[in-house]
């Protein structure tokens, strides 16, 4: 076997073992690890908007709730996938709902 050949077929175990461990995920930490994440982007994004928007905050206090939507794409040739997530804030009943969210321009 060359060195070539070699070093494809380690990198063909890597991909491999890779998607394995992917698959092996708890869905329930999973969720978890998802929602943190949400969480940090969605106050990232409204913090941004409430610096360049200081009249935002007083809507917001108004308002029955808000969402705060993030979309990740990812584009390789003629592969490519989508998926979205949001936050709803319920201003009423302080509580916050995680929801997926479909790229309408996304075609599979």
């Amino acid at each position: 076997m060359s060195l070539s050949n070699s070093r494809c077929g380690y990198t063909i175990a890597l991909l491999l073992g890779l998607l394995l461990a992917g698959c092996s995920v708890n869905p329930v930490e999973e969720a978890a690890v998802t929602r943190a994440r949400l969480e940090h982007k969605a106050q990232k994004v409204l913090a941004t908007m409430l610096r360049d928007r200081p009249k935002l905050q007083a809507a917001i206090d108004t308002s029955k709730g808000y969402v705060i939507g993030l979309n990740d794409r990812l584009l390789l040739g003629p592969v490519s996938g989508s998926s979205g997530v949001a936050l709803l804030v319920d201003s009423n009943e302080g509580t916050q709902t995680y929801l997926d969210i479909d790229d309408p321009y996304h075609q599979n």
